[in-house]
């Protein structure tokens, strides 16, 4: 495991997103820190983390694209609620007390590699047009 750190290949270009997916980074530099500190505290915090995230930025990013047309909002969300059941047995084997830094850390990477910088740059565009045009009829509306 090693330090990550943001950059332009997670970007989404739709700013709030990412903001809110640059917290899987930090849980990522959280779980290499609790590895070399054996801190089972810190992945505590990382699973709370991951299940407010869950929590919040899921149905906020589903909203997003449902509000823009994109026509694969079904399979976005069906990708969200697999990484939900993911996290929630994570808390399970957490709590039994099983040691799942490593494993957990991998997930966390895949779901970087394979849903934020993919996936997430599906629905991107449909997005960015959707916020263009509510941001332009809130600077006309008057």
């Amino acid at each position: 495991m090693s330090k990550r750190s943001w950059d332009l290949s997670l970007s989404t270009g739709v700013g709030v997103i990412d903001i809110q997916n640059r917290r899987i980074v930090d849980y990522l530099n959280l779980l290499d820190s609790a590895q070399e500190e054996g801190a089972a505290e810190q992945v505590s915090l990382v699973l709370a983390g991951l299940n407010e995230f869950v929590e919040r930025h899921f149905p906020y990013e589903e909203r997003l694209m449902d509000r823009s047309g994109y026509p694969l909002t079904l399979w976005h969300a069906a990708a969200h609620e697999r990484f939900k059941v993911m996290v929630k047995e994570y808390q399970v084997r957490h709590e039994a007390g099983e040691n799942i830094i490593q494993s957990l850390y991998v997930d966390l990477e895949v779901w970087l590699a394979e849903h934020i910088q993919q996936e997430d740059l599906y629905y991107a565009p449909y997005v960015k047009v959707t916020l263009n045009e509510v941001w332009f009829s809130r600077l006309f509306r008057r």
